[in-house]
Protein backbone atom coordinates (compact mmCIF):
# COMPACT_ATOMS: atom_id res chain seq x y z
CA UNK A 1 0.00 0.00 0.00
CA UNK A 2 2.55 2.62 1.14
CA UNK A 3 5.75 3.31 -1.17
CA UNK A 4 8.51 6.08 0.02
CA UNK A 5 5.17 7.49 1.92
CA UNK A 6 2.95 7.40 -0.75
CA UNK A 7 -0.46 6.04 -0.15
CA UNK A 8 -3.81 6.02 -1.62
CA UNK A 9 -6.57 8.70 -0.09
CA UNK A 10 -8.77 6.94 1.91
CA UNK A 11 -11.77 9.01 0.70
CA UNK A 12 -10.61 10.20 -2.80
CA UNK A 13 -8.48 7.16 -3.56
CA UNK A 14 -5.91 10.09 -4.77
CA UNK A 15 -2.58 9.32 -4.33
CA UNK A 16 -0.23 11.77 -1.95
CA UNK A 17 2.66 12.07 -0.06
CA UNK A 18 1.25 10.69 3.81
CA UNK A 19 2.01 13.98 6.28
CA UNK A 20 1.06 13.79 10.30
CA UNK A 21 -0.58 10.24 10.43
CA UNK A 22 -3.43 11.60 7.74
CA UNK A 23 -5.00 9.26 5.66
CA UNK A 24 -6.62 11.55 3.49
CA UNK A 25 -5.32 14.06 1.29
CA UNK A 26 -4.97 17.67 2.04
CA UNK A 27 -8.66 18.22 -0.04
CA UNK A 28 -10.41 16.06 1.46
CA UNK A 29 -8.96 16.94 4.81
CA UNK A 30 -9.61 20.84 3.94
CA UNK A 31 -13.51 19.33 3.31
CA UNK A 32 -13.62 17.88 6.12
CA UNK A 33 -13.00 20.60 8.26
CA UNK A 34 -15.33 22.77 6.50
CA UNK A 35 -17.71 19.89 7.21
CA UNK A 36 -17.28 20.16 10.72
CA UNK A 37 -17.61 23.79 11.20
CA UNK A 38 -21.13 23.40 8.79
CA UNK A 39 -22.15 21.17 11.41
CA UNK A 40 -21.04 23.03 14.86
CA UNK A 41 -22.76 26.00 12.67
CA UNK A 42 -26.15 24.02 12.32
CA UNK A 43 -26.41 23.05 15.83
CA UNK A 44 -25.45 26.11 17.43
CA UNK A 45 -28.32 27.64 14.76
CA UNK A 46 -30.71 25.44 15.98
CA UNK A 47 -31.25 26.73 19.55
CA UNK A 48 -31.97 23.54 20.78
CA UNK A 49 -30.73 22.11 23.56
CA UNK A 50 -30.14 18.70 22.12
CA UNK A 51 -29.84 17.79 17.93
CA UNK A 52 -30.22 14.66 16.32
CA UNK A 53 -28.13 13.20 14.43
CA UNK A 54 -31.20 12.39 11.30
CA UNK A 55 -32.36 16.05 12.20
CA UNK A 56 -28.51 16.66 11.18
CA UNK A 57 -28.52 14.45 8.50
CA UNK A 58 -31.34 15.93 6.95
CA UNK A 59 -30.67 19.64 7.34
CA UNK A 60 -27.44 19.35 5.97
CA UNK A 61 -27.97 16.31 3.42
CA UNK A 62 -25.24 14.17 4.80
CA UNK A 63 -24.93 10.74 5.38
CA UNK A 64 -25.76 9.94 8.88
CA UNK A 65 -22.73 7.26 9.17
CA UNK A 66 -20.53 10.01 8.47
CA UNK A 67 -21.41 11.92 11.51
CA UNK A 68 -21.06 8.69 13.10
CA UNK A 69 -17.61 8.43 11.52
CA UNK A 70 -17.02 12.02 12.66
CA UNK A 71 -18.04 11.08 16.19
CA UNK A 72 -16.38 8.47 16.38
CA UNK A 73 -12.79 9.93 15.43
CA UNK A 74 -13.72 12.19 18.26
CA UNK A 75 -13.96 15.48 15.50
CA UNK A 76 -16.95 16.71 16.85
CA UNK A 77 -16.08 16.46 20.29
CA UNK A 78 -16.73 20.22 21.06
CA UNK A 79 -20.29 20.03 20.39
CA UNK A 80 -20.76 16.21 21.18
CA UNK A 81 -23.02 17.57 24.51
CA UNK A 82 -25.55 18.82 22.23
CA UNK A 83 -25.88 16.15 19.61
CA UNK A 84 -28.23 13.56 20.67
CA UNK A 85 -26.97 9.85 19.88
CA UNK A 86 -29.58 6.97 20.23
CA UNK A 87 -28.28 3.46 21.03
CA UNK A 88 -28.27 1.66 17.85
CA UNK A 89 -30.04 -1.53 19.96
CA UNK A 90 -32.74 -0.49 21.92
CA UNK A 91 -33.22 3.60 20.89
CA UNK A 92 -32.55 4.99 24.59
CA UNK A 93 -30.38 8.26 24.16
CA UNK A 94 -27.09 7.63 25.75
CA UNK A 95 -25.17 9.38 28.05
CA UNK A 96 -22.24 11.54 26.57
CA UNK A 97 -19.34 9.12 28.21
CA UNK A 98 -21.33 6.61 26.02
CA UNK A 99 -21.90 8.48 22.55
CA UNK A 100 -18.40 7.14 20.91
CA UNK A 101 -20.01 4.00 20.81
CA UNK A 102 -22.98 4.04 19.80
CA UNK A 103 -24.57 1.30 21.97
CA UNK A 104 -26.07 1.54 25.50
CA UNK A 105 -24.48 -0.07 28.59
CA UNK A 106 -27.58 -1.93 29.33
CA UNK A 107 -26.81 -3.43 26.02
CA UNK A 108 -23.65 -3.84 25.82
CA UNK A 109 -24.28 -6.58 28.91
Amino acid sequence: MAKDGLINCKKCGTLFFKNSGREVCEECFKKELELIDGIKSFVISTGLSKVSIDKISEGLVIPKNELEDLIIRGRLFTILPKIMVKCRFCGVELEDDEKTGFTCKKCLL
